[in-house]
């Protein structure tokens, strides 16, 4: 370029730039890939008012970045894969202030995506070990979810050449403290996942295989609630999402003339149900999307054919039949369609009929959506379904503190807000924008700027007006457990208007008024679930008020941390007293212990005492088996333990430890046509588990023997199984084993 045009054009692209970001003041918070490039910043994720994202700076790759909203606090957390090769770091989830994410790694094995955890920190941004030490065979973390401050989440598992599919969950710990729950078949032909995975009162609800299950977080707690779909998979379950304590989904049951229906449950299979929504047939209406909680109520949009025309509509349900579920609305053309009834909604639409609405958000109690180009709320009546003015061709659709902001065209941002009835333009540009997030607050997106620095991360200096004091929400909650009825809860609130003045906070009758900024910490009953936050701050006339249902935030029933158990016994010896009885010494281990004093016993053997051990008992050997028992301050369950000492000790034995034998399980015969037979061995003197299953998950069969011999033998009869395979798992509290058996005609 000739230098004088480009000594003109230069400071006349900068007016250019200025006019176009008029509005709300914005900055660029940092080029993190100097010059024309792109960082292209990607999947941005707010915990505890720190932005987290995804970024290229054309030396280390595609890998995990932190903002606080200034360029020095903008920084590269950590170099996962080392150079300018990506750390292909994915599904970025927020864990009670802890990222989890996956990314790569290198192994022996091979390249795998695995789990791993960061505090903001490089020396904490850490691989979490899942306990399957050839990492090619366990890997692909995908679904993460927050279950109580625990981390759910799945992966793809694959053993002795056959393909499964992995519920695991994470307390940011390795083995075990990350780990397997229980895993289902993946194969051929059509390799069922385990996937939208959705908390509803403390239980881990999934699909698989055309069916709904939930979870407890324990092997023995994953079961199936109802079959749903016969077709051939997850595809027949869809939109599952948690109303109000209701659980709603949308499935093809092969009843409603191959349509999905919406459906709810209350983690039963008798309360699991199809819903009616007073459209007889159900071809009229099929299909609901876009399932939104809008305020307690659900929101859903379905397709509807009248009379030869098609019309889009609004539904909403509560939770029980028709009219709990029905039409807010069906929107018409105000120049073409027949209306249909008093429930219609006219729009104006030049073109072919418009698409679907879409992009359901609550903001404030007010519903918003898309349709045909423009803006619409919603306070769940047709009359209140209004278009909002100055909004056309909007998406991205952010709540910020009460505020939406939204994409309108490729590039300007507009915002509103539940009491306005059009939107104003707050940055306009006709370069592309994404990637809307609130941080805090504050209003954090990508934007493209071709001329100087390519897309790179963006903040608004307001995202929202001056806002009176209040306090708007809570945040690190931690719950744990004190009694059966009683919980402690430590949790902070967080605030909007904030003047630099001293707050005063307080809790009607629990927290006298306090300049102390928190974190709070509560004795709460559960049978007093919802508490009266309040707060006043110097300077400013009114008082805040926050009503807060503590309990729903713990769970109706939140285990502690871990939970306080025996979980074995250690330093075992046995002396021969005589020929029928023994002097055992041991002393028993613990899990979930919080400091607080042990009182330990053993059924009709020891008295409780404080002791931490070890301890010594004389004992018959016709009395082989004995119950340990203890109780911590604290803790609101009393932990047992049945121990086979005898086994531990050997019949004849002068010292002894706990069997370690390998359990072994033999088929007698594979294929099979009319039973199964099996030996198992390596579980003698404790616990054994059988259960039969299909490849669906569906019980055939299933026995348990409480303290097993050296070789036990177990039918079960599948003279009326359809011919596959079956799976049969043989577990003692040791070890599992699962063995495939192929069912012939």
């Amino acid at each position: 370029m000739n230098v004088f045009y480009k000594q003109l054009f230069i400071p006349l692209l900068v007016l250019l730039l200025a006019a176009n970001f008029a509005g709300h003041a914005q900055t660029r918070i940092k080029d993190i890939r100097p010059g024309a490039s792109s960082s292209s910043p990607e999947q941005l994720t707010s915990i505890n008012g720190t932005l987290y994202f995804v970024a290229d700076d054309g030396i280390h790759g595609k890998e995990l970045w932190k903002s606080d909203g200034t360029e020095q606090g903008t920084v590269l957390v950590k170099d996962i894969t080392i150079g300018v090769e990506d750390g292909q770091v994915q599904h970025l989830t927020n864990v009670n202030g802890t990222l989890f994410f996956s990314a790569k790694i290198v192994s022996a094995f091979g390249p795998a995506n695995e789990l791993y955890k960061s505090d903001g920190t490089s020396n904490g941004t850490v691989e979490l070990l899942d306990g399957q030490s050839n990492k090619a065979e366990s890997k692909n973390p995908d679904n993460l979810t927050n279950m109580g401050g625990i981390l759910y989440y799945t992966n793809t598992l694959s053993l002795g050449g056959y393909g499964y599919t992995n519920l695991l969950k994470s307390n940011g710990t390795n083995a075990p403290g990350t780990g397997r729950i229980n895993y289902l078949p993946s194969d051929p032909p059509n390799f069922f996942k385990i996937s939208q995975l959705t908390v509803l009162n403390s239980i881990l609800y999934f699909t698989y295989g055309g069916a709904l299950w939930q979870s407890d977080g324990s092997q023995m707690g994953t079961v199936k609630v109802k079959t749903i779909a016969p077709g051939p998979g997850n595809i027949e379950i869809q939109n599952i999402i948690n109303v109000n304590n209701t659980l709603f989904f949308t499935a093809d049951d092969g009843q409603s003339s191959g349509v999905r229906r919406l459906w709810k449950s209350d983690g039963t299979a008798n309360g699991t149900v199809k819903l009616k929504d007073g459209i007889g047939n159900p071809a009229e209406a099929p299909n609901p999307a876009n399932l939104t909680n809008g305020n307690g109520t659900l929101y859903y949009t379905s397709s509807i054919a009248k009379g030869g025309y098609g019309y889009w509509g609004l539904f909403k349900s509560d939770g029980t039949d028709s009219p709990g579920t029905g039409f807010v609305g069906t929107f018409i053309k105000s120049t073409a369609d027949t209306p249909l009834n008093d429930t219609n909604i006219p729009y104006e639409a030049t073109a072919n009929q418009a698409s679907s609405p879409s992009s359901l958000i609550e903001v404030g109690g007010t519903l918003y959506f898309v349709f045909a180009g423009n803006l619409w709320k919603s306070n769940g009546t047709p009359s209140g379904t209004t278009k909002v003015a100055n909004a056309v061709n909007p998406s991205l659709l952010t709540n910020v503190n009460g505020t939406l902001y939204f994409l309108s065209g490729p590039g300007s941002i507009y915002k509103t807000d539940p009491s306005a009835n059009s939107a104003v333009a707050v940055f306009t540009s006709s370069d592309p924008t994404y990637n809307l997030t609130n941080v805090n607050g504050t209003l954090f997106f990508t934007h493209s700027d071709p001329a100087s620095s390519g897309v790179e991360l963006y903040k608004l200096d307001s995202a929202s007006p001056p806002s009176d004091f209040s306090i708007t929400g809570v945040t690190n909650v931690n719950c744990s457990l004190l009694t059966a009825g009683l919980r402690s809860l430590t949790f902070t609130p967080t605030y909007a208007g904030i003047n630099g003045q001293p707050v005063s906070f307080s809790v009607v009758n629990e927290l006298s008024p306090t300049l102390n900024s928190g974190p709070y910490t509560l004795s709460l009953y559960t049978d007093n679930p919802v508490i009266t936050l309040k707060a006043t701050q110097a300077g400013t006339a009114t008082e805040a008020s926050y009503v807060y249902n503590w309990l729903a935030a713990c769970g109706s029933n939140p285990p502690p941390s871990s939970d306080f158990a025996i979980s074995g016994v250690t330093s075992v010896n046995c002396a021969t007293v005589s020929a029928g009885l023994r002097s055992l010494t041991f002393t028993p281990t613990y899990t979930g212990t919080n400091g607080q004093p042990v009182s330990f016993s053993v059924v009709n053997e020891l008295s409780p005492t404080l002791n931490s051990g070890p301890y010594t008992l004389s004992l018959y050997t016709d009395n082989p088996v004995i119950t340990l028992k203890a109780t911590q301050a604290g803790t609101a369950t009393e932990a047992s333990y049945v121990y086979n000492w005898l086994a531990a000790c050997g019949q004849g034995a002068r010292i002894g430890i706990e069997s370690t034998a390998t359990l072994q399980v033999k088929l007698l015969g594979n294929p099979v046509q009319h039973t199964v037979t099996v030996e198992v061995s390596g579980a003698e003197g404790v616990s054994l588990n059988l259960s039969l299953t299909d490849m669906q998950g569906n019980l055939i069969g299933q026995s348990r023997t409480e303290q097993a011999q050296l070789t036990e033998r177990f039918r079960f009869s599948v003279s009326d199984q359809s011919a596959g395979v079956l799976l049969l798992r043989v577990s003692t509290n040791r070890e599992t084993k699962t063995v495939r058996i192929v069912k012939a005609n």
